[in-house]
């Protein structure tokens, strides 16, 4: 990331980085920050404590693969033990994501994430990290009901 990828997501207004780079500096910052984009590839609806946390951190344009064409790649990754299925079965999603987005906040199958990782080296990767809080709640038939809660606790990069 250069410097000004890191103006870019520090928070700064577009005054304070008039101030620090002049006009040219400027409109290559506005360049960058058209393609500037977060993807929250994760399978649930993202916390509303993990989208402030972003918007405080000063990412824009958050977009939730929920939301995209690329719901089910991300949800239905294949079973079978040969990673060539899986490179091939994000291929798509790959492509979408070297072309449009800077920041991947992600959760889900670990050798799909690692698929990632290991050919997206112009994106920042982070998971969120939760607090699991479970409960065991005796039922009438006997049965034991067991209820997770997960409390938001931040992001973790690598």
């Amino acid at each position: 990331m250069d410097y000004l990828d890191k103006l870019a997501y520090s928070g700064y207004s577009l005054s304070d980085i008039y101030g620090f780079l002049g006009e040219e500096g400027v409109n290559e910052f506005l360049k960058k920050e058209e393609k500037m984009k977060t993807l929250l590839l994760i399978n649930h609806n993202p916390a509303n404590e993990l989208i402030k946390d972003l918007e405080e951190r000063g990412y824009i344009n958050i977009e939730w693969v929920g939301d995209t064409k690329f719901k089910d790649v991300w949800s239905n990754i294949p079973t079978s033990l040969d990673i060539k299925d899986i490179e091939n079965h994000l291929k798509e999603l790959i492509e979408y994501i070297s072309k449009n987005v800077n920041f991947l906040v992600i959760a889900g199958e670990p050798s799909a994430i690692c698929v990632l990782k290991k050919v997206l080296n112009d994106v920042k990767f982070a998971v969120p990290v939760s607090e699991r809080i479970s409960k065991d709640i005796s039922q009438e038939d006997g049965t034991i009901k067991k209820i997770s809660i997960f409390k938001y606790k931040g992001l973790r990069t690598f």
